[in-house]
């Protein structure tokens, strides 16, 4: 953990966006994932970390997440669990 960072157990979300904070107040759908349908592992905002690099260059890669502990929502077995309400 970085110098300055502030690890709460006690938060829940993605892994990028707080939950508390996340969602749209009604009549907005909340759409909350957990866990792949395939794998079971957990969901995450995204595979991947963006960079400040990214900022100025869109195609500067990002740091890459271990793919052995989490799936993220264009992961095979997740995308149909949000899919459908996409319109």
């Amino acid at each position: 953990i970085g110098k300055g960072f502030i690890k709460n157990q006690n938060v829940k979300g993605d892994g990028i966006i707080p939950e508390d904070i996340a969602f749209m107040d009604q009549p907005a759908r909340q759409i909350k994932i957990d866990s792949c349908s395939k794998t079971g592992m957990p969901v995450r905002h995204a595979h991947v970390l963006p960079t400040p690099w990214n900022l100025w260059d869109g195609y500067a890669p990002s740091i890459e997440l271990s793919k052995d502990t989490f799936v993220w929502y264009g992961s095979e077995g997740v995308i149909g669990q949000w899919c459908d309400y996409v319109r």
